[in-house]
């Protein structure tokens, strides 16, 4: 991001009006290509910033959770969530689960799943930020408690609560 910052710096204080001119023609050749607008916008808000994932990790974790679509009346503490950003509002991590929920962590997270024919992993623990802390393509109960646990801490016992 600051690198992106000092380069946009660098050519907005070019002094030459021939270079100016050509900077600006090619700008807006290159914003009017959708790929090439869309990678820019993520760019400048700070969107396209990842963090690395640890290897042998799912592909998503450590980037930006899509603002997926939620299955009506589904999930625990979601109100009338619809979109998996308005769960996040409550600034508790979110675990997106295409199968029945896991219990223990019911103060610490939101449990909903997402609308019929959504591209997400089977299932997905999103951060408060609106990162994805971890990640799997099928279910995996013992992975998805581990991570619970790790990103979490320990579940709780619901007798005792």
């Amino acid at each position: 991001m600051i690198r992106d910052s000092g380069r946009m710096m660098r050519l907005a204080l070019i002094h030459s009006p021939v270079l100016s001119t050509a900077m600006n023609l090619l700008s807006r050749a290159a914003a009017a290509l959708p790929p090439v607008a869309d990678r820019l916008a993520a760019k400048a808000t700070g969107l396209a910033i990842s963090y690395p994932a640890p290897s042998g990790t799912h592909p998503s974790t450590g980037r930006r959770a899509p603002d997926l679509e939620l299955a009506q009346g589904a999930g625990t503490g979601t109100g009338s969530a619809t979109r998996l950003y308005e769960a996040l509002r409550a600034c508790r991590f979110v675990l997106v689960s295409r199968f029945p929920e896991v219990t223990g962590w019911e103060g610490r997270a939101i449990t909903v799943a997402p609308a019929a024919g959504s591209k997400a992993p089977a299932l997905l623990l999103v951060r408060p930020d609106g990162y994805i802390a971890w990640a799997a393509d099928d279910h995996d109960h013992d992975a998805l408690l581990t991570a619970l646990t790790t990103w979490l801490g320990p579940r709780q016992d619901v007798a005792s609560t």
